[in-house]
């Protein structure tokens, strides 16, 4: 499955403060799964960092969960956990993650 045409977005849950971060299609997530559930993303992060993530897709029917490590935030030079849930349509995978007290990310990424 190619993934390709992304959307990213942050919402904000209204206590502490507001970031400005990368989002929209600015991140330009693109990337694959195979047929095993081998994932290999490249995107821009949140903090305009170019990145890679390498993990492991698995699905039962529409749900998607997505464990990976993400190499290229400054901040974390051995990688970074990313664990997420989501749904497959027959042209989008939605992902919604928790990442911090007060922020939620949502991926939109169209598919083949």
């Amino acid at each position: 499955m190619i993934l390709f045409n992304s959307i990213v977005k942050h919402y904000y849950i209204g206590f502490g403060r507001n970031k400005d971060y990368v989002e929209g299609l600015l991140n330009n997530v693109k990337g694959y799964v195979s047929q095993r559930g081998k994932l290999e993303l490249s995107y821009i992060n949140s903090y305009g960092d170019k990145t890679v993530a390498l993990g492991k897709v698995k699905t039962f029917g529409p749900l998607v969960f997505v464990k990976a490590t993400a190499f290229g935030y400054t901040k974390w030079d051995e990688g970074i956990t990313i664990a997420t849930i989501g749904w497959k349509t027959k042209k989008h995978v939605y992902l919604a993650t928790p990442i911090a007290l007060n922020e939620i990310l949502t991926v939109r990424i169209e598919h083949n």
